[in-house]
């Protein structure tokens, strides 16, 4: 491609259990590179289109502040979610020479990017996506500055800096919103649900009509049913909050993924990835995961400034998708 991708990745904490899987698929994407900023140990070889910036948790929100001279509320790193829009100017020095930034996550496996991102719908379109786990922007001053700008019923980003409560400012702000409620905002947005957004409270990979696998092969992943009936090409898959296992043994090929674990390709070939024995089993083990998982969420919530939040969402109707 002619154009140069560049997406951002702020990461700290635990990495997913499958992140050498992320990371196969990221390299699968030589048209893209990928900056995670992180002072964690990560394994990633140096001529790899990923690059580790090495940069800690406080250092990076001593650089926000620093920037919008005015402290800022980022007690966790899954708060900078609501930072996301405002990686273009966080990140300018980084980014010179690039057409488009962007923000993604890593508890997602990537297909093959170039199938659904050509030149031409970037050379025609400023905002690619809106999704918080995937979302490209223009490298210009107009995209770069566009999370400051402020619409009734639409979150603005002094509030969302100013609470501990993931706002979700990616999705639900400015950066998602302004050209839809301003026409005049000089904006070309494009979407596409190019994507599998697996649901967070389903044990089953599901694209909303049928359940089914997902298979990875060289750098090429598509989505099957079950019945044979449904396929289709991905340009990813999130894995949101999944506890996935890794029982994969050699990756070279590719792999298969089936519910909440990864598998070699030939077990399509057997009936072990439908869990003919364990399936009732597992399927409770799931659910009561969930609900537990829920329930420390919400308390974190809760203390973060969650019911003031509501009240301002309903006070001031901001808009939500």
């Amino acid at each position: 491609m002619k154009n140069k991708v560049a997406f951002i990745i702020p990461y700290f904490g635990r990495v997913p259990s499958y992140f050498s899987l992320w990371l196969q698929s990221a390299e699968k994407n030589p048209d893209f590179d990928f900056f995670i900023y992180s002072d964690l140990p990560l394994d990633i070889k140096a001529e790899s289109n990923v690059k580790q910036i090495q940069i800690s948790f406080v250092e990076l929100k001593s650089k926000i502040e620093k920037l919008l001279n005015r402290k800022v509320c980022l007690k966790t790193p899954y708060k900078l979610c609501d930072f996301r829009p405002m990686y273009g100017m966080i990140f300018e020095e980084e980014i010179k020479g690039y057409d488009f930034w962007g923000f993604i996550d890593i508890d997602l496996i990537l297909g093959r990017l170039t199938t659904f991102i050509s030149d031409e719908l970037l050379d025609t379109y400023d905002k690619l996506y809106y999704e918080g786990h995937f979302s490209l922007f223009r490298n210009c001053e107009l995209m770069n500055t566009l999370f400051m700008r402020r619409y009734p019923h639409v979150l603005d980003w002094q509030y969302a800096f100013s609470t501990n409560y993931a706002c979700h400012f990616d999705e639900n702000g400015t950066a998602a919103w302004a050209h839809e409620v301003d026409p005049n905002c000089g904006i070309r947005y494009y979407n596409s649900w190019d994507f599998l957004d697996v649901p967070i409270d389903s044990y089953e990979i599901s694209d909303g009509k049928v359940n089914g696998y997902a298979l990875w092969i060289d750098g090429v992943l598509k989505f099957y049913s079950f019945d044979g009936t449904h396929t289709r090409e991905l340009m990813y898959i999130h894995l949101q909050k999944r506890k996935m296992k890794k029982l994969v043994k050699n990756t070279l090929l590719g792999f298969a993924i089936a519910r909440n674990t990864f598998y070699d390709l030939d077990v399509t070939e057997s009936t072990e990835y439908t869990e003919p024995e364990k399936y009732i089993e597992n399927v409770e083990k799931f659910k009561v995961e969930r609900k537990c998982a829920r329930r420390k969420q919400v308390v974190t919530n809760l203390m973060n400034g969650a019911l003031r939040a509501r009240v301002y969402r309903k006070l001031r109707k901001w808009k939500s998708r």
